[in-house]
């Protein structure tokens, strides 16, 4: 195998593995939003009764910053799932017009090809970065609204 057929090959496999990362990535997003939403739902119910004065505001404050903070894991989620600028295929055209020159060989081509695949694959990579930043964040602020909400049903059951 040439090292053109090899570069080729490599290159269109990075391409696809961007690819499924992107459609792993925004699996996880669905499931991570719906995860907030049980949380927040299951909270709404236990916090029904809040009084903010006496001795049960301190649980009440705690109650509702955890349902700000599950909000924000909520936003944090949609964010990093509407980001979908993924590069696909250049058009039919854009392929021709790149290998019709009559200086290109077949080597030369698939190394064109493959210059193609690449230069995809590393944008979309950027794109699935910025999307697992934000479903990062997302998580955090999930783990901490679910403490905090533990936090203010403790207080809750001891007054």
């Amino acid at each position: 195998m040439s090292k053109e057929d090899i570069t080729l090959e490599h290159s269109g496999k990075a391409f696809t593995a961007q690819l499924t990362r992107a459609k792993t990535l925004d699996d996880k997003a669905e499931k991570l939003a719906a995860a907030v939403v049980v949380v927040i739902g299951f909270h709404l119910i236990d916090s029904s009764m809040l009084k903010l004065q006496g001795s049960a505001a301190i649980q009440a404050v705690i109650s509702i910053a955890a349902l700000a903070l599950l909000g924000a894991s909520l936003v944090a989620a949609y964010l990093g799932r509407r980001i979908q600028k993924y590069v696909g295929y250049p058009k039919a055209a854009e392929f021709l017009d790149m290998l019709s020159p009559n200086d290109v060989d077949e080597e030369r081509a698939k190394l064109l090809v493959a210059k193609v695949y690449l230069n995809a694959a590393e944008s979309n990579r950027e794109i699935n970065n910025k999307k697992a930043q934000w479903l990062t964040l997302s998580s955090w602020l999930l783990l901490v609204g679910l403490l905090a909400a533990v936090i203010s049903a403790t207080i809750s059951k001891m007054l």
